[in-house]
């Protein structure tokens, strides 16, 4: 907890004290989504997850007066989550955590070399890594996939702050145990994200930057509208009728849904961009919107000119390929080509000649056609003259491409 989220916390637990019962909706707004995220990584169960939050919240309402000021709260919250949650699995589905047995072996003393070697990595990724629904999506499958005991290490220690005592006292083991189930929770994580790297995953740092991760995903978990509304029934907060998680879509189904879509939420982390190395904070763009949309419509166009200018440039060279003759190609190849264009050339304007003059001369002076023909029957009518012209055209045209 920082120093402005324990100011936030002492002045409404002052006001609560003072009888303004209403300021502990500003509590709830603080913390609903990641006791929600808590309850559901727990419990597997969305259902069972909205009445334990509403029941954790129930609790904290009536309680948190007897606290003397905001240091700590969030670990007490916590601890409270984790001590109900464990009691409800023990009460309704104890098999839950049959398939991991505590063990107070030396061994997990290696987690604190581990935890050590961790925070070294996150100097090999100077930039940060992307936290996106991606990777909260396969950092969620990962976590599902592990022992319930590993688990609620993993969630505890790196995702509500609680230190190996605290965690004990909240399970009711020992803290050797708690540091047992932690070291194997972690070499179970490194081993996975080594495996989905290979697999072509992003997913390099996952262990390094895990609070930043675990943060973005409570941040970022879609919250069940029953919530609020469930809160206002037991302890008579109105103002938590119209809380913006009413509004929200919420599938009772499926997996756990995020969204990407950042929040405005004390302290300086916004779960949606780049975990940077020191803080685990976004990386922070120094361009106001509305430079970044005018630099995206230049962009938009330099495509577009992009596009239209190599358009252009093919069309200009199929129209080269058919309008010239390669100059590469063998002399006679060349020659050949020149005299088939002067040949279509010639067929064309003589075609058009003489169907002109014939269409001309048929109309007004039938015996003129027979002038072109004069050397060879002057004396033909001029209906057999117009069938035989355009043979005779094309005898020339032949003549002329030969010579």
């Amino acid at each position: 907890m920082n120093s402005s989220q324990y100011r936030k916390i002492t002045s409404c637990l002052q006001r609560i004290k003072g009888g303004e019962r209403n300021a502990f909706a500003e509590i709830f707004f603080a913390y609903e989504n990641r006791i929600y995220f808590l309850c559901c990584k727990l419990l597997g169960s969305k259902r069972d997850a909205k009445s334990m939050t509403v029941d954790i919240f129930n609790y904290a309402y009536l309680h948190c007066a007897e606290l003397r000021d905001g240091m700590g709260f969030d670990k007490w919250l916590f601890e409270t989550a984790g001590t109900k949650c464990r009691r409800f699995i023990i009460d309704n589905h104890p098999e839950m955590y049959g398939d991991y047995i505590d063990s107070d072996s030396s061994e997990g003393e290696r987690v604190e070399e581990l935890l050590v070697r961790e925070n070294n990595r996150m100097s090999l990724f100077p930039d940060g890594i992307e936290i996106d629904v991606g990777l909260m999506q396969l950092t969620d499958s990962i976590l599902s996939e592990i022992p319930l005991k590993m688990r609620v290490a993993v969630l505890q220690y790196f995702g509500s702050g609680l230190d190996f005592d605290e965690i004990a006292a909240t399970e009711q083991i020992s803290s050797a145990a708690v540091k047992n189930r932690l070291l194997k929770a972690l070499i179970r994580l490194e081993t996975e994200e080594h495996k989905y790297s290979e697999m072509g995953y992003g997913t390099e740092g996952l262990t390094a930057f895990l609070p930043a991760i675990l943060d973005a995903m409570a941040e970022n978990i879609v919250i069940p509208p029953e919530i609020a509304s469930g809160v206002t029934e037991k302890t008579g907060i109105y103002c938590i009728d119209n809380a913006n998680s009413n509004t929200r879509p919420f599938d009772e189904n499926g997996d756990t849904a995020y969204v990407n879509i950042p929040k405005q939420r004390s302290g300086n982390y916004s779960p949606t961009g780049y975990a940077t190395q020191n803080t685990g904070t976004k990386k922070k763009s120094d361009m106001s919107p509305a430079v970044k949309v005018l630099m995206g419509v230049v962009a938009v166009l330099v495509v577009v000119a992009a596009v239209f200018a190599v358009v252009m440039l093919v069309n200009g060279s199929s129209d080269d390929e058919d309008g010239t003759i390669l100059n590469d190609e063998n002399t006679t190849q060349s020659t050949t080509i020149e005299i088939t264009t002067k040949e279509t050339t010639t067929e064309a304007e003589t075609t058009t000649e003489a169907e002109t003059t014939t269409e001309a001369e048929t109309t007004t002076e039938p015996e003129t056609t027979t002038q072109p023909e004069t050397t060879t029957q002057p004396e033909t009518t001029t209906q057999p003259e117009t069938t035989t012209e355009p043979e005779t055209t094309t005898h020339f045209v032949e003549e002329e491409t030969g010579f």
